[in-house]
């Protein structure tokens, strides 16, 4: 109503010598819409209702409202309040640009609520879309009008060709990516405590504890990966700010590359103890210099270390006694190769995280290993 009052499509009432504009009044389920006794609040009216109607899913009962005039002569009530359909009037009433003025003040405002904490199903956008494409053309329940452009292309803006018409699924998209920004920076918030304490400490990339969840908690967490999008769209947009590394986590957070430490060095996070440390926790300032809290499940590269320092030996041998016994001359590639493919194979058998292929390990060993 107040995008409406806005856009000049209802005018409120003018109260007081300041001409303070009242559009509407509500107090819990009730509502007063407010407005001059024209025929275009009127239409304005029923067309905010019924839109109402087809977005909310919700049925608005007229037999228990009123429609009430003060100074207003009871035979011009009566035949307003004979209208009964959006359909019936908007097709020979309203122009193309009527049409479309309504359609962004009223009809996209009303949607906002439910699309700023729901993740609408594809099936309930592509039939609003329907219902908004059919009524910008003019059609009614009954007839349906030619589409002369696509719904994409009446979407875009206006400097690329489009009228400037919200997509509904980006824009539902854009409201609960709001939701997930708030979560980041909005930490001392009680609604953020009780969230973070019942799902966990989420960060840009992690949706925190996994589990038995809500669904709008899930739908929050999946508008990077959908139908239609190949990108983290939201995650690779936001950059986080150190600050003093209370809110940062360490090791899931892209706080250092465009890449969380999570993912970069994985077999490290996979033995680390401290897996859910902030930076706060992780770095420590003393005497002038920088100390760094380091927490291992095991010693760190011991177990490799010893794995291939036995490998090298025995590959060695087994080349020398080629050559004693059998009288075969193996080359230094040869040897080589023997020592990554027996290092790989005892590393595979030995340690359930090393889940790299033969071709990664023979290509880059020191990047399997997390020394760079």
């Amino acid at each position: 109503m107040s995008k409406a009052v806005q856009e000049c499509v209802f005018t409120g009432y003018m109260v007081g010598g300041d001409a303070v504009p009242v559009s509407h009044l509500q107090y819990a389920d009730d509502t007063i819409l407010v407005g001059d006794a024209t025929l275009s609040n009127g239409w304005a009216n029923k067309a905010i209702l019924q839109l109402f109607e087809l977005v909310a899913g919700l049925k608005v009962n007229f037999f228990k409202s009123q429609l009430l005039g003060v100074n207003v002569d009871q035979v011009w009530l009566q035949s307003l309040a004979q209208f009964k359909k959006l359909s019936k009037w908007k097709s020979k009433l309203l122009s193309f640009g009527g049409r479309l003025v309504l359609l962004k003040s009223v009809l996209h405002s009303i949607s906002i609520h439910f699309l700023s904490f729901f993740k609408a199903p594809k099936g309930i956008i592509s039939h609003l879309e329907s219902l908004f494409s059919n009524f910008l053309w003019g059609g009614d329940d009954e007839h349906r009008k030619l589409v002369w452009v696509s719904w994409v292309d009446v979407c875009r803006e206006k400097q690329y060709g489009g009228l400037g018409l919200r997509d509904l699924r980006a824009f539902n998209f854009v409201l609960l990516g709001k939701w997930r920004w708030r979560l980041l920076v909005e930490r001392d918030r009680l609604w953020n405590k009780v969230l973070t304490s019942l799902y966990g400490v989420p960060s840009l990339t992690s949706k925190g504890r996994r589990g038995s969840v809500s669904r709008w908690w899930l739908d929050l967490w999946s508008i990077d990966v959908c139908d239609g999008i190949s990108w983290d769209w939201f995650s690779t947009m936001c950059v986080r700010v150190l600050g003093n590394g209370r809110n940062t986590s360490f090791w899931k957070d892209s706080w250092c590359t465009t890449t969380p430490f999570c993912v970069r060095y994985g077999r490290l996070f996979f033995i680390t103890i401290n897996s859910e440390a902030t930076m706060a926790d992780m770095c420590f300032g003393r005497g002038g210099g920088v100390e760094w809290n380091w927490r291992w499940r095991r010693p760190l590269l011991s177990f490799q270390n010893e794995v291939i320092w036995l490998t090298v030996i025995w590959s060695i041998w087994l080349a020398r006694n080629a050559l004693i016994f059998s009288n075969k001359m193996l080359s230094t590639l040869d040897v080589l190769e023997m020592v990554k493919l027996r290092t790989w194979k005892w590393l595979k058998a030995r340690d359930n995280s090393f889940s790299y292929s033969f071709s990664s390990w023979a290509e880059s060993p020191f990047v399997c290993l997390n020394f760079y």
